[in-house]
């Protein structure tokens, strides 16, 4: 009998072996009601450019059809390798791939210069979209490389270059459909409502941990595509491209609290980003934009997650004070292990559950 207990307790203290550790961060009210300069390669604050592209189609009938040449368009990559400084692009540079075809930018593109990490150059870039030099179906292809034929006889034309990642469509020539107007905008009043959708959740769903965006600085352009025959009817298809600048959010938060004489020298993160009021604009530099931000922030001390559960997975619950010294963010930490006779935690970091329960205000 004492055998079989000792057993059953072994299991109970193994199987269900947890802990519950509480964070009490410091945290900092910093009222705001200024403007800031962000680059796309700024050292206090920087922002990339994140778009995204989503086609759809709907089947509608049609009344007859018409010869008609339209050109492909899509969107590539442009990736910048030469220089940590912006690179300036002219409206109609030319993009080339491997088997010759051309297509052109229609505006001008700034091109985000390429940062460090562990010595290793990481190219800066940016999306665009792109339109065939000449109508006709052979320049709908799929994901491809381009050169910059422009640039041939420089040092740029080894360290800047483009690629795409998605299909190109809508180049045409031929017999076109003919769709009532009242019929085709009805299509394009409900395809547009359904990419809307779809592109702004893209965007919201790129944005990692350590970036910010506001939703108000979404920008959505519509592209038409001609309708083509099918049948007894006609497809109608739209493409949507959605940008928006993406801002690091680390950085932003240490301007902030540089603004607020936060004397707190560790990474921070905006504890309450939705309730400040946020305007973007094109700033008198070209490519940079201004930030303004006005309302009371809530700096919170930032940390990383994977790196505390690992520091104390295994430890004595007693001796865990040690960890905090690593963690300038934390200000205090309670733990709970399961079951309560454990004086360690788990050795599993995935059986450790941090919470966020308060926050220390700190000055």
């Amino acid at each position: 009998m004492v055998a079989v207990v000792g057993v059953a307790f072994g299991v109970v203290s193994t199987v269900f072996h947890r802990a519950d550790v509480s964070l009490f961060l410091k945290t900092y009210a910093v009222p705001v009601a200024e403007s800031f300069e962000a680059s796309p390669d700024g050292a206090q604050l920087s922002f990339t450019l994140r778009s995204v592209t989503e086609t759809m189609n709907k089947t509608v009938p049609r009344s007859g059809s018409e010869y008609t040449e339209e050109k492909t368009s899509g969107t590539i990559t442009v990736f910048n390798a030469y220089s940590k400084s912006s690179q300036r692009l002219i409206a109609n540079t030319r993009f080339q791939t491997p088997e010759g075809l051309v297509y052109r930018i229609q505006k001008p593109l700034v091109v985000p210069g390429y940062t460090l990490q562990n010595g290793k150059i990481v190219p800066g870039e940016i999306n665009t979209t792109v339109y065939a030099d000449e109508a006709g179906e052979k320049h709908n292809i799929g994901s491809a490389a381009f050169t910059i034929p422009g640039l041939k006889g420089s040092p740029q034309f080894d360290s800047m270059y483009a690629r795409s990642d998605e299909a190109f469509s809508g180049g045409f020539v031929g017999q076109k459909a003919i769709v009532s107007p009242e019929i085709r905008d009805a299509a394009i009043s409900e395809l547009k409502s359904e990419l809307d959708r779809k592109v702004r959740a893209r965007i919201v769903n790129s944005v990692a941990e350590n970036e910010v965006f506001f939703p108000d600085t979404i920008v959505i352009t519509f592209l038409s595509h001609p309708d083509r025959s099918v049948d007894d009817g006609a497809v109608v298809t739209l493409t949507a491209e959605a940008g928006a600048p993406i801002f690091d959010h680390g950085k932003l938060a240490q301007i902030i609290a540089q603004e607020g004489n936060v004397s707190y020298g560790g990474p921070l993160r905006i504890g309450n980003i939705n309730e400040l009021a946020v305007l973007t604009g094109a700033s008198k530099t070209e490519g940079n934009r201004t930030l303004t931000i006005s309302g009371n922030a809530t700096l919170v001390g930032a940390y990383d997650t994977k790196q505390l559960l690992d520091d104390l997975s295994g430890k004595d619950r007693r001796t865990v004070g040690a960890v905090l010294s690593g963690y300038p963010a934390i200000a205090d930490m309670k733990i709970s292990v399961y079951p309560f006779w454990r004086g360690v935690l788990p050795n599993d970091p995935s059986k450790i559950k941090i919470h966020i329960l308060e926050t220390n205000n700190s000055q």
